[in-house]
């Protein structure tokens, strides 16, 4: 972020890059007593200032959902921005602590999954938020990687990610800014981030990509949190998830399972991929498990199809 946005936003000490998205960058800065956040959100879209504001408005909405079911989640300044071609949101906030994927990166087994705990008992905050009692769908969303939360010196977790907000508006659920070009696409952002199963999911494979020697520990402390918090019908799906059968699947069965997977289903991607990462730590290290997430990275849509063919044989031939 440059130093001279950060002036115009009334800050002169910039402590240091903080990891961010695709479209932001965030920084960590000294404001008088205490240090803050800013979040510099960039897309091409926001090219005409009704659309800022209308995405001003919509994150003011998610925060206050978010208040409302009791979510900690850090107080907020959103500001719009002029640049050279459009505008920009910001985003600023009180710093709460780093985010928990270092945590669960590089401590020892017990802090890591501690670390995995700790961001459930958030989420399942959300879980109780339900349409109704017997639905997996949410009232307000969330992105469950753990980049999105923090822990402050008091040992709280913050969820910190307003953007995009994935709340429900007008009657219909916001799940990416901008939406999804396709239908297909929409079925899937809405399953990730407002579907209890697919948070599970998406939560399963991004601790896996972090730490895919501890899989079968993860895999267990994720079994007790949905057989306590959703129940029989939750273990009922991941028991026949094709990712759990891969598991115990024997070498035929495992190619006759990749060759059936459908082109958009990217989380079995994913989830076969931190399977055979966790048996084959050597041939499957970290940059052949990175592509594998990079092919099936969601940006405005489901992956090509191109790099579903790709991945197959990538998993085939391990």
């Amino acid at each position: 972020m440059s130093e001279k946005i950060l002036k115009e936003l009334g800050f002169d000490e910039c402590v240091c890059e903080l990891p961010s998205g695709f479209h932001a960058s965030v920084t960590l800065v000294n404001a008088q007593s205490c240090q803050k956040v800013v979040k510099i959100i960039s897309k091409s879209c926001l090219d005409e200032e009704a659309a800022a504001l209308e995405l001003q408005k919509d994150i003011i909405a998610y925060y206050d959902e978010l208040k409302k079911i009791n979510i900690p989640t850090p107080e907020n300044d959103i500001r719009i921005i002029r640049n050279d071609r459009g505008y920009d949101l910001v985003i600023i906030s009180p710093f709460c602590g780093f985010n928990l994927s270092e945590t669960i990166k590089h401590g020892s087994e017990a802090e890591s999954l501690e670390a995995a705990s700790s961001i459930l008992s958030v989420i399942g905050k959300f879980f109780t938020n339900r349409i109704c009692e017997k639905s997996f769908e949410l009232i307000c969303g969330l992105d469950p990687k753990p980049d999105n939360f923090t822990r402050d010196q008091k040992g709280n977790v913050h969820y910190i990610d307003l953007m995009p907000p994935r709340c429900r508006k007008n009657g219909r659920a916001l799940v990416e800014f901008p939406a999804p070009r396709s239908k297909k696409g929409y079925d899937l952002a809405y399953f990730r981030h407002f579907d209890a199963r697919g948070i599970i999911l998406v939560f399963r494979t991004q601790l896996c990509r972090l730490r895919p020697s501890l899989r079968p520990q993860i895999l267990g402390l994720l079994y007790a949190f949905y057989e306590k918090t959703l129940g029989p019908e939750c273990v009922e799906y991941f028991e026949s998830f094709a990712g759990n059968i891969f598991n115990r699947a024997d070498r035929s069965q495992r190619q006759k399972i990749i060759a059936e997977i459908k082109e958009d289903d990217m989380y079995l991607f994913r989830d076969i991929a931190t399977q055979l990462s966790f048996e084959n730590p050597d041939r499957c290290g970290k940059k052949w498990l990175e592509e594998i997430f990079h092919l099936t990275h969601f940006y405005d849509d489901v992956p090509a199809f191109e790099n579903a063919r790709k991945i197959k044989q990538m998993l085939k031939s391990v």
